[in-house]
């Protein structure tokens, strides 16, 4: 839900009807809703799939090209995510 309002603030940055404190607010959601939702679908796996054990977690990521790759991608986007100035 956050990151589909931030998507909604966003086409109205190139006008004058949002401030730029609306911006930063939208960049903020954006931000907030990424660490949420890869948070969320980390535990999820952990705690549902591979019932709480760190090492079953891994080694299913290793094992499965298409969890390698997923997480590869959130371990490469999570930098990016949090310079919101």
């Amino acid at each position: 839900m956050l990151i589909v309002l931030s998507l909604v603030v966003t086409p109205l940055r190139g006008g004058d009807w949002l401030e730029h404190r609306d911006c930063d607010r939208a960049a903020k959601l954006g931000v907030i809703g990424f660490l949420y939702l890869s948070n969320t679908l980390l535990l999820i796996f952990f705690w549902f799939d591979r019932q709480h054990s760190v090492s079953g977690t891994l080694h299913e990521i290793v094992m499965r090209r298409y969890l390698w790759f997923g997480t590869s991608a959130l371990v490469l986007m999570t930098p990016a995510g949090p310079h919101v100035d």
